[in-house]
């Protein structure tokens, strides 16, 4: 059986820096899918399939910031901000609109790969957790439990 290749969405509207990230990544084995537009990448995302996305903010026709949460709301994959307009600001603002990372342009390749590896990784181990951590059904028998941690006794008064 053959292992399935990551596969990444790139959003960029520097075609040299586009190419170059698609290069690098098809060396490291990842499959890609590339956008030079937010609006191009917003009518993608109902089929969206992909495990990371880098995401460039200064787009010709939207500024990534506005993509974040629709990406976040639709696709529910990991978001890598990459941006040469780097601040602290708009660093704290992608993170608090749900980006996995913000890096600066010009970034070390072997970053970023880290950053992309990681990202997935962890998205598929919440994936993971989430299907092993169901809730727990009404009426549940908690009489068997034993403790007086404040956690216990939230789960026996629930």
């Amino acid at each position: 059986m053959t292992e399935k290749r990551p596969k990444i969405v790139i959003v960029e509207d520097d075609r040299l820096m586009l190419k170059a990230l698609k290069g690098m990544f098809k060396d490291l084995g990842y499959a890609s899918k590339a956008y030079t537009c937010g609006q191009a990448l917003i009518a993608a995302l109902p089929t969206l399939d992909c495990d990371a996305v880098i995401l460039d903010l200064v787009l010709p026709d939207i500024h990534g910031s506005e993509l974040l949460p629709m990406i976040n709301e639709k696709a529910e994959v990991p978001v890598i901000v990459l941006t040469g307009n780097a601040s602290h600001e708009c660093a704290l603002r992608t993170s608090q609109l749900g980006a996995y990372q913000y890096l600066s342009k010009p970034v070390e390749p072997s970053i970023l790969a880290d950053s992309v590896s990681r990202a997935i990784k962890n998205s598929i181990l919440r994936k993971a957790n989430e299907g092993l951590n169901p809730t727990v059904p009404n009426g549940f028998d908690v009489t068997g439990i034993i403790g007086c941690s404040p956690a216990i006794v939230n789960v026996k008064e629930a």
